[in-house]
């Protein structure tokens, strides 16, 4: 088009064009040739005259005139600054002939044309912009309402957005807008001297004070005027803006909160919200000095503001069925906004005796109201604060924070839950509004761990401040939940057994409370002292008040698996914290956990399972107590020693609990300090000499010297025939097929046989005797003493053994298979894990599967890859305690030959997740070598390491590449975690390798 102005046909032609793009008929091709028309527009000489031609004339169609303002707009954001003083008269002109009726898009966009000419001339050229703001504010309501948009828009591009021409200004622009808002006497009092400057101001009053008067008008007929209402929210808009820098004096002076509460007490939701969002952004200034805000504070802690907030708030408090988005809104921003005003009372500078009008008990009972409500979004700002003020020792004991105490605590004991473990589905207000609040799962983790974490703090600085009356509170009405676990749900059976059931939740819920209660009473213990013969009299009253709690809690019949665990894990927790220096209550927690069995029952695999981590964990948890109290139980050998023997063959556990079990006794007697030399030496040479035979058994150490005997072994020769004889091949979900009694026949032999193997036993022994052991400590001396012949027994087919588990990983060894056989050996030894971020479904969800699958093919297949991970696994875990012992592990030359080859022979074969923890032990294994033995052990080990590490990487990134060429919609998740996993093992295996390889690397 022509570069001179439009003529009308010209005009036509951009109607028409603007039509054909907005017409739903109009076919794509048409579409893209109008909007290259209409776009080629804005490139013209003539565009702003052209955009003003459009935009001004009433007769035109809106879009029009809204694509001639757009003109203007390019033509603004497109030229120099001097150009844009040109543009000045134009803008004007349209915002002198702003109509009511005009469209809320064009009477938005005028504004934002003024804000970019005053940024760009304001101060510069434009001497008189606020005289001209006061000429258009004189002028009408709808001109009140632009003067308020063009305010608000400067506001937000100079003040909060990262706004290119106003950072160009550099603090012209600030300091202009502030000068304008402020009344000329707090200007001047707060900038006295500015001897060269030029006022940009028209009258003394300011925008601010203006703002609020025009407020205070429009509230008066909110309810009678949608007029009076717009103009409201735009006043409102206005100042939520602005009192994020605004002056504090100045905001004092022009009356902001008064005008903003009067507004407060209107019965419209909009204008509620803006004003909440006013003050919000007021109170939630980070950078105001106390002094100068103060006295805005004070106003909100009066009576008659307080009434206000509480009538506001219990007006907006909705429930999960009824949301109305709006008074939840309101009632977030009010929680927030109290939290914001709470806080200040932490600061030495803020006054709080001697304001007669504050009125702190009505505020903090307003506070815990709010703390109540059903949603944790709601309730977790002032929560949060609540956790500062009471550990504050400003406030914190005072007689208005006291009061609240049996408040807070009562809250808080209720609502130490997993929020993020109950069901989706859950009815529970809280849990609904929890998901409606938060789409992702981390994050909801991460926000429901938040909230306990405030909870528990609450609990703790309470049991700190007043130890006496708060534990016997809190325990008390933990016992009175803990009689209630099961009230208004069915009674516990292991065949509806879950996780996530409702008395489990409260179980844990009460748990995580004496949790709470004894970090409270370890830091009070901590900080006791001050007056001896008191403070250790109240200690041992707050003993024997735990420990009796304890012997109660001990008392309990539960029959949940998971529980049971809480329960044990709770119990070692106080005899290794609040009850430390009480050995013999670590005894009585030992025989709590060793006379605590479940009957497994196989036939509910969720609750067989949880079971298994039942055991795992007593076993676990006693080993602690064992290394932490030795000396003590020492004493007690001799009737703990009968007594396990008696329950491993009354109770007919399983070879690793077996194990497990028998090595307590063995840390005691390597730990204890008061055995006899004879004695002891005696009794851990009966631990060992069992091991030590099984490892010299000569079909054991001949079947471990080949990979077929290494399958008989473990009774995997018929795995392989038995997936051919199933087709398994061409079954595509091996989850849904169940497995026939042929293959739990096969299934069942693989364990029997895996139990009959010394790994477990030898694996135990080793771990516990070296664990958290100091070199040239006796009970080290004693772990060498005791190893020192037997490693050399045990390691050449311990390194057969990691051979052997990693060929398997190479279809190749499946012999007579096939070509169908390579993908279902694939199939069979790739890993199931979660993935947060990635895996579809929770956690809980993903081993629920798991454990509902046992009973399929997919079940068998995770049999033989569980054997495999197993034997790999327990090996590594043997050559790591055997390196903790240096130079009897090291001390052969003919060592790493067989090492390096043993575990790096057949290591690409193992998935990037397998061959990480490959690099793991690895890396322990190199770093423990003593710097006498490295010259010997660490040229073959380091050479095959990098060789493989390079294989390995490569050879991965190349099939990932490959795959993405035909990859299908479905398989994307499998292929994100396979990526993911990579991307893991590369960044691990780099850094190892700079590490290795750091010429700062000690020499130790």
């Amino acid at each position: 088009m022509a570069a001179e102005e439009l003529s009308e046909g010209s005009m036509a032609d951009i109607v028409q064009a603007l039509e054909l793009i907005h017409s739903p008929s109009s076919t794509n091709a048409l579409r893209r040739e109008a909007l290259t028309f209409v776009e080629s527009q804005k490139e013209s000489s003539s565009a702003a005259r052209n955009g003003f031609l459009l935009a001004s004339r009433v007769d035109n169609a809106p879009l029009v005139r809204y694509f001639g303002l757009t003109l203007l707009d390019h033509v603004l954001r497109h030229t120099s600054f001097s150009t844009s003083h040109d543009l000045k008269h134009l803008v004007l002109k349209l915002a002198e002939s702003i109509r009511p009726e005009d469209p809320v898009y064009i009477r938005n966009k005028i504004p934002q044309l003024w804000a970019e000419i005053a940024k760009r001339s304001w101060g510069l050229e434009w001497m008189d912009m606020d005289t001209t703001l006061a000429q258009f504010w004189s002028a009408g309501l709808v001109h009140k309402e632009l003067v308020l948009s063009v305010l608000e828009t400067l506001s937000e591009d100079i003040f909060a957005r990262e706004d290119t021409v106003s950072s160009l200004r550099g603090t012209e622009l600030n300091r202009a807008l502030i000068e304008i808002f402020t009344p000329l006497s707090v200007f001047q009092d707060t900038y006295p001297r500015r001897d060269q400057h030029v006022a940009l101001r028209c009258d003394p009053e300011g925008w601010l004070s203006k703002t609020c008067q025009f407020l205070g008008d429009c509230v008066e007929y909110v309810q009678n005027s949608k007029q009076a209402k717009d103009a409201a929210l735009k006043a409102l808009a206005t100042l939520r803006s602005v009192l994020a820098w605004s002056i504090p004096k100045a905001v004092l002076s022009s009356n902001c909160v008064p005008s903003i509460m009067r507004a407060l007490t209107c019965r419209d939701d909009e204008v509620l919200l803006g004003a909440v969002e006013a003050l919000h952004s007021l109170y939630s200034r980070s950078n105001a000095e106390i002094e100068d805000i103060q006295q805005l504070l004070h106003l909100m802690y009066t009576t008659e503001y307080l009434v206000v907030l509480q009538k506001l708030y219990e007006w907006s408090v909705v429930g999960p069925d009824d949301v109305d988005d709006t008074k939840y809104t309101i009632s977030k921003k009010l929680s927030e906004m109290l939290s914001y005003i709470a806080g200040f009372l932490e600061n030495k500078a803020f006054a709080v005796e001697g304001v007669h009008e504050m009125n702190l008990t009505f505020f903090f009972q307003l506070s815990v109201r709010v703390i109540q409500h059903q949603s944790l979004t709601v309730s977790i700002p002032v929560l949060h604060v609540m956790t500062k003020l009471l550990a504050s020792e400003r406030i914190g004991s005072t007689d208005f924070m006291t009061s609240l105490i049996p408040s807070l605590l009562g809250i808080c004991i209720e609502r130490l839950v997993r929020w993020e473990s109950l069901p989706s589905e859950s009815e529970n207000p809280t849990v609904v509004f929890l998901n409606e609040d938060i789409d992702t799962t981390p994050e909801k983790h991460a926000f429901a761990g938040n909230y306990r974490r405030y909870c528990s703090s609450i609990v703790e600085t309470t049991v700190l401040k007043r130890p006496a009356e708060a534990i016997q509170h809190i325990l008390g009405v933990v016992d009175q939940n803990l009689d209630n676990l099961y009230t208004g749900v069915e009674p516990f059976s292991p065949k509806t057994f879950t996780k996530t059931s409702i008395p489990l939740m409260r179980a844990d819920t009460q748990f995580a409370v004496v949790e709470a209660v004894l970090k409270g009473y370890s830091k009070w213990v901590s900080a006791h002292g001050k007056t001896p013969q008191q403070d250790e009299h109240s200690r041992s009253q707050l003993e024997d008040s735990l420990q009796t709690w304890a012997f109660n809690l001990m008392q309990r019949q539960f029959e949940d698996p998971t529980v049971k665990q809480r329960v044990i894990k709770l119990l070692v927790d106080m005899s290794s914290r609040a009850l430390d220096k009480n050995p013999s209550f670590a005894l009585k927690v030992l025989e709590h956990i060793l006379v605590t069995r479940l009957p497994d029952q196989p036939e509910y695999p969720v609750y067989s399972e949880a079971v298994k981590e039942l055991h795992g964990l007593s076993s676990y948890e006693l080993r602690r107590l064992a290394m932490r109290y030795a000396d003590y139980f020492s004493g007690f050998y001799d009737i703990l020693e009968p007594k396990i023997r008696e329950m491993t063959q009354a109770n007919q556990v399983d070879d690793k609990l077996r194990m497990e079990l028998t090595s307590v006794l063995l840390i005691i007697m390597q730990r204890a300090n008061n055995v006899y030399p004879s004695l002891r030496e005696s009794r851990l040479i009966s631990f060992v000499d069992p091991i030590r035979h099984a490892w010299q058994d000569e079909e054991f150490t001949r079947m471990c010297s080949s990979f077929e005997g290494f399958c008989i072994l473990l009774g995997l020769q018929d795995v392989g025939p038995y997936l051919q004889m199933k087709e398994a091949r061409n079954i595509e979900d091996w989850s849904s097929t169940p497995l026939d009694p042929q293959g739990r026949r096969v299934q069942e032999e693989m364990t029997k046989k895996f139990q009959g193997l010394p790994l477990r036993g030898t694996k135990t022994m080793l771990s516990v005797s070296t664990d958290k052991l100091v070199k040239n400590e006796p009970a080290y001396e004693l772990a060498c003493k005791i190893w020192h012949e037997n490693i050399p027994i045990i390691l050449p087919s311990l390194l057969q053994l990691v051979g052997n588990a990693h060929a398997f990983h190479d279809p190749a060894n499946w012999g007579g298979g096939g070509d169908g056989m390579q993908a279902v050996v694939e199939r069979i030894l790739t890993d199931r894990f979660w993935q947060a971020g990635i895996s579809t479904g929770s956690r809980d969800e993903f081993y629920s599967k798991i454990t509902a699958s046992r009973i399929s093919l997919e079940g068998f297949a995770s049999s033989v890859r569980g054997k495999i991970r197993a034997v790999r696994e327990s090996c590594y875990s043997m050559l790591f305690s055997m390196s903790r012992l240096r130079e009897h592990f090291y001390r052969f030359p003919e060592l790493p030959g067989p090492l390096s080859q043993a575990l790096f022979k057949d290591s690409s074969h193992l998935s990037s997740h397998q061959f990480s923890v490959l690099l793991n032990i690895s890396r322990c294994l190199i770093d423990d070598c003593p710097v006498r033995f490295r010259s010997q052990f660490l040229p073959p080990m380091l050479s095959a390491l990098f060789t493989n590490i390079d294989r390995k990487v490569t050879m991965e990134w190349d099939a990932i590449e490959q795959r993405r060429q035909g990859l299908a919609d479905g398989d994307l998740t499998d292929e994100m975690k396979s990526e993911s996993i990579l991307r893991q093992l590369t960044y691990s295996a780099v850094i190892m390798v700079a590490s290795l390889l750091d010429p700062q690397r000690g020499g130790e």
